[in-house]
C-alpha cells in the first residue's frame, strides 16, 4: 500500500526550536527520577510546552493552508510530512 506524502522544509529556528523541546522532555524524564525531581521536573515540562507551542505558531504562520491537516515533524530531514 502505497501513501501519497507531501513534504514541507521548516526554518533553522523551528528545528531548533524542536530540539529544545525534545531536550526538555528528555531533561523532565531524569528530573522525575532525582532528588530535587518535582520543581525541575515542572520546570523542564513548561519549556517542552512552550517551545512546542512556539514551532508549530511559527509552522503555521509559514504554512497557513496547513492548520487543518495532520502534520508530523521528521527531525532528520527537518521537514513537516503530511499523509494523504
Amino acid at each position: 500500500m502505497t501513501t501519497n506524502e507531501k513534504k514541507y522544509p521548516v526554518t533553522g529556528e523551528i528545528a531548533d526550536l524542536f530540539i529544545e523541546s525534545k531536550a526538555a522532555a528528555d531533561c523532565r524524564d531524569k528530573a522525575v527520577m532525582g532528588i530535587w525531581r518535582t520543581r525541575k521536573a515542572i520546570r523542564y515540562g513548561e519549556i517542552k510546552i512552550s517551545t512546542e507551542q512556539e514551532a508549530w505558531r511559527l509552522i503555521y504562520e509559514l504554512y497557513p493552508n496547513l492548520s487543518k491537516k495532520t502534520l508530523q515533524y521528521d527531525p532528520i530531514a527537518m521537514e513537516l510530512v503530511i499523509e494523504e
